[in-house]
């Protein structure tokens, strides 16, 4: 078993994409796989695409899959999470990055901690400057370490989740969203974890410019 499965819906091969499986390569850690879905509008040679993949990122375990719905990013992420096999799930956009060698400081706080979700904090390249809103300040309310509720707070990828605690839960992307699908699943995350973690660790690469 993996211990993380990064789940990145996309819409097409471009520089983007491979600036992000590139951050993937820079890491010491390689316990993890990579599930890209491709939820784009046209059809695409898959096995031409693994064997570039393959090429190209031959350190990386990646697992490309074609969702059935096309630019449904909900219904995407849904599919990477049923196609995955780790215990904990990273939710990486395919314009974001992560930074170099930061999941072995995951995998270390994790196994020490082994919570059901944890909350990072990101570095945004269009203010250039790391985030701080949501900062431990309660060990037992969630909701009270997040200092503002703005749309960037309630997104998937600022949180690690255990593949378990969705599945005992119940929890899944509703594929009827097709905007702010994020903030009803990081609201029923929020509401039913039990044993969180709220870290200081940055480790993901916020490309706003890229979504416009």
């Amino acid at each position: 078993m993996k211990y993380f499965s990064i789940i990145t819906p996309f819409l097409k091969f471009d520089k983007e994409l491979f600036n992000c499986l590139q951050s993937l390569n820079f890491q010491k850690y390689s316990n993890f796989e990579v599930i890209l879905v491709y939820n784009g509008p046209k059809n695409i040679r898959k096995n031409q695409k693994e064997n570039y993949l393959k090429t190209n990122y031959p350190n990386l375990s990646i697992n490309l899959i074609v969702s059935k719905k096309k630019n449904n990013i909900s219904y995407a992420r849904n599919f990477g999470i049923s196609n995955s096999r780790g215990r904990y799930l990273i939710f990486l956009d395919s314009d974001d990055m992560i930074f170099k060698n930061s999941l072995i400081s995951i995998f270390r706080e994790i196994k020490k901690n082994t919570p059901e979700v944890i909350a990072y904090n990101y570095k945004s390249v269009k203010k250039n400057k790391f985030s701080n809103d949501i900062i431990l300040k309660n060990k037992k309310n969630f909701l009270k370490n997040i200092n503002d509720f703005d749309g960037i707070s309630l997104t998937c990828w600022r949180f690690i989740v255990q593949k378990k605690f969705l599945k005992k839960n119940k929890i899944k992307f509703n594929t009827e969203l097709l905007v702010n699908e994020d903030n009803l699943f990081v609201s029923q995350i929020i509401l039913n974890v039990k044993k969180f973690l709220i870290s200081k660790l940055r480790y993901y690469i916020y490309n706003y410019n890229s979504k416009g």
